[in-house]
């Protein structure tokens, strides 16, 4: 089991979360989501709970299909990102 902050398992959770409010709001069930994106429910359940077991390569595709995938290019990026490479609301986004 991966030994993770209370600060990393809130955003977990946060993910989690937002990642339901998305889900609901194209009015899917956890299995529909999970076979668009080819995840069992039980695994895609797992990711609305903020599991931090969850390959990332299941976020990455869950963002691509939500239109998010872009705002990964925020995750671990050098502090000096140039904002011109993004859109508006992505840039504001990856401020430091």
């Amino acid at each position: 089991m991966l030994n993770l902050e209370q600060s990393e398992r809130d955003l977990l959770k946060t993910l989690g979360a937002r990642l339901k409010a998305a889900r609901k709001a194209q009015k899917a069930t956890q299995s529909e989501f999970g076979d668009y994106i080819g995840i069992t429910r039980q695994t895609y359940s797992k990711m609305e709970n903020g599991d931090p077991n969850i390959d990332v390569g299941y976020w990455i595709k869950v963002s691509a299909v939500l239109d998010k995938l872009k705002a990964w290019d925020c995750v671990l990026a050098e502090k000096a990102v140039e904002v011109k490479s993004f859109q508006a609301p992505i840039a504001q986004a990856c401020h430091y």
